[in-house]
């Protein structure tokens, strides 16, 4: 839903994407479908209006909907800005509140390469952001340890507004979508 994401085979494109408007891109896998999980993707933090507006570029949940905290458990991707600095935040939402969450400041209108990590039955996730699209140049590494992301998911999101809250507007991107 929404109209500001257009998509292509290749990549989820939002431009002044308004956070409170519910707008979303996801696909059904089918139930327990993502157990042991490597997703690589790219994507770049173009533009927003405020600060504290939230937009998601990865999300695995198994509900339908905005990636908001209050709306089922869920493992999320997220960019925001605080202040001066552009942060891409690793979450764990129970529902109600974030489990658990780790983040990394980088740099806005920089297209960074994204691989996400999980084995079947452990607590932990991993996110590691590098700089280069062969995937040799780390930047940091965002783990998150959570009985909550011991989870078998049903719906991979690539792009995805708060749905609530204030009428901010951001731009990103994400392409290049690897699922396994």
């Amino acid at each position: 839903p929404g109209s500001k994401i257009t998509t292509t085979a290749a990549k989820c494109n939002a431009v002044a994407l308004v956070s409170n408007v519910a707008s979303y891109v996801y696909k059904d896998y089918g139930v327990d479908h993502f157990t042991n999980i490597s997703h690589r993707f790219a994507t770049r933090f173009v533009a927003v209006s405020s600060d504290d507006p939230v937009i998601y570029v990865y999300g695995l949940s198994n509900s339908v909907g905005p990636l908001y905290i209050g709306v089922g458990k869920k493992v999320v991707l997220c960019w925001a800005r605080v202040g001066a600095a552009y942060n891409l935040y690793l979450r764990c939402y129970d529902g109600t509140s974030i489990i658990t969450a780790d983040s990394t400041t980088l740099a806005l209108g920089v297209t960074y390469y994204i691989e996400v990590l999980h084995t079947a039955g452990t607590t932990v996730f991993t996110v590691k952001v590098y700089s280069d699209s062969a995937y040799s140049v780390l930047v940091d590494t965002l783990t998150i340890n959570s009985s909550y992301t011991n989870t078998t998911w049903r719906y991979h999101y690539c792009l995805s507004s708060f749905g609530v809250g204030a009428a901010d507007t951001m731009s990103v991107y994400v392409e290049n979508v690897l699922v396994s």
